[in-house]
């Protein structure tokens, strides 16, 4: 489905790859718009941009229970019919608000970036051609890559239905690019060993890594830290090294 991933639902993992479309036309070549009907026909999308990854929620309202059409032209012209689909096939819906995609899947932008276009078709009577069957391999029917051809297939599939019983309606949004991933979480840190007298050999969790004063980069978490010299008492203390923060040690040994 150009622009969208769906996930959920038997069979979701079915997503066809977009094929190669010419450059990207003005949204007037797949509206088919009707002179002013008795049926009135509104969509919009829940945000204006989307970066890819985002999901997308549709929203459209029908002045009176209508047959329901929406697909979907992508920034390459590849164009798809969304609505009905396999995982949402009941497109009669009462006169009011809906909101799209229903239980079960998902709306995922894929890109490329650009701009897109969704158009929605609002009839009194169903228009058989337009209605997703068992036959249909894809879960979001190709309707084409070439929108003024598309815009023309469909203009024949409403000759059915008297023009005052249908109306129809569009709405765009930006596909940027994705959002950049969070920074990786900081796992280590660091400890600052001194002591007095200096230069005697450090251990930490039994092994050896120098003598004071010595700075070295731990693990995040607690490590045991132990000085030896001769003729003074090894001295201990279990210290706790936060993620990307320096920690002081200080020894003062005793003499044996």
């Amino acid at each position: 489905m150009p622009g969208y991933a769906i996930e959920g639902g038997e069979g979701a993992d079915q997503v066809a790859p977009a094929p190669v479309a010419p450059e990207r036309v003005a949204p007037e070549s797949i509206i088919v718009q009707p002179k002013p009907g008795d049926v009135k026909v509104y969509i919009d999308t829940d945000r204006r941009s989307y970066d890819i990854g985002d999901t997308v929620e549709i929203r459209f309202r029908v002045s009176e229970p209508s047959y329901v059409y929406i697909y979907n032209q992508d920034a390459r012209g590849t164009v798809r019919l969304i609505f009905p689909n396999r995982f949402d096939r009941d497109n009669h819906v009462g006169a009011g608000e809906h909101w799209l995609p229903g239980a079960g899947y998902r709306f995922r932008v894929e890109g490329p970036g650009g701009t897109e276009y969704l158009q929605i078709l609002a009839t009194r009577s169903r228009v058989s051609r337009l209605d997703w069957s068992d036959s249909m391999r894809d879960p979001f029917p190709l309707l084409g890559d070439d929108p003024l051809r598309v815009k023309e297939e469909v203009r024949g599939f409403l000759r059915v239905v008297p023009e005052r019983e249908w109306s129809s309606a569009w709405t765009w949004f930006e596909v940027g690019r994705p959002s950049p991933p969070p920074p990786p979480r900081q796992r280590t840190g660091w400890v600052r060993v001194n002591s007095e007298p200096p230069w005697v050999p450090v251990y930490v969790d039994g092994r050896y890594l120098g003598t004071t004063p010595l700075r070295e980069e731990l693990g995040v978490g607690g490590h045991w830290v132990e000085v030896r010299a001769d003729g003074y008492r090894t001295a201990r203390r279990w210290v706790y090294v936060q993620p990307g923060q320096l920690t002081p040690v200080f020894f003062q040994l005793e003499p044996q």
